[in-house]
């Protein structure tokens, strides 16, 4: 236990990041057989999976011992989606640990690691004309550094959509699956998942994924930059989603889309 204790947490975090590093790379040339092997990777990993157990520890501020910690690490078995019976795997487990606090500390581990997987790849998607802020940015930077790229370049129209709290259609969760753009076995691991309610009530998983599904499919829609004179510009901030374009018709038609197409989503048009 005392190895667990003596861990090299930002060694853990270099590891992660190199994974994530090719992750986005393998995304922006589209390489989605490669890409999948690193995100295999992120899964199976005895490093990334203490990461993610160390993480939920911290942010939740839980009291629970390194035996249980390095349990919870090694019997994470994330391919095994199928045959989960998450009583029979506590049971097993042993552990001194409630039923209800481990189905929280379980859900909560495989969220972070479903966000290790697909955050670079939102990044790598997202990051041609968009101004995409860390959602850790502090609210002051990211208003003075949008400020300065619309001094740069005026827009005439701004529409700003905001993702309401349990507006999530979950009997359209295959539209949202699909918005994934991932290999089946990535998709079929998250759909699972979803599906058994441990990661439908994650804000920060299933905000980053819609917001993104959304700039991903307007941003590749080549109907829509003819129609702007050129790209129209996307803003995702937390909850918060944004156009910037400055033709009058393509901002109409960006808004019926998003109200009509995007069956995933209820956005409010400010």
């Amino acid at each position: 236990m005392s190895a667990w204790k003596k861990k090299s947490w930002k060694k853990e975090e270099k590891f992660l990041f190199n994974l994530q590093k090719n992750i986005y790379r393998l995304a922006l040339r589209g390489q989605l057989e490669e890409m999948t092997y690193y995100q295999k990777i992120i899964f199976c990993s005895i490093s990334t999976k203490s990461l993610a157990v160390n993480k939920v520890i911290q942010e939740y501020n839980l009291k629970i011992s390194s035996i249980i910690q390095l349990k919870l690490v090694l019997s994470l078995r994330i391919y095994s989606y199928k045959q989960l019976n998450l009583y029979s795997y506590w049971k097993n487990l042993n552990i001194n640990l409630s039923y209800k606090d481990f189905g929280f500390i379980y859900k909560q581990i495989i969220v972070k690691l479903i966000f290790f997987i697909l955050k670079p790849q939102w990044e790598a998607y997202t990051e041609i004309n968009n101004f995409n802020f860390q959602d850790n940015i502090y609210d002051r930077d990211a208003v003075l550094n949008l400020s300065r790229i619309i001094r740069y370049r005026p827009f005439k129209y701004f529409l700003n959509g905001k993702i309401k709290k349990n507006d999530y259609n979950y009997n359209n969760h295959k539209n949202f699956i699909y918005k994934l753009n991932n290999s089946n076995i990535i998709k079929n691991i998250i759909n699972f998942y979803l599906n058994i309610n441990i990661a439908r009530n994650n804000s920060e998983l299933t905000d980053n994924i819609l917001t993104y599904g959304i700039v991903w499919s307007l941003d590749t829609n080549p109907f829509l930059s003819k129609l702007n004179n050129g790209p129209a510009y996307y803003i995702n901030y937390g909850k918060s989603f944004c156009i910037l374009c400055n033709n009058k018709d393509s901002a109409l038609l960006l808004i019926k889309i998003i109200r009509r197409t995007f069956l995933v989503l209820v956005l409010v048009a400010i």
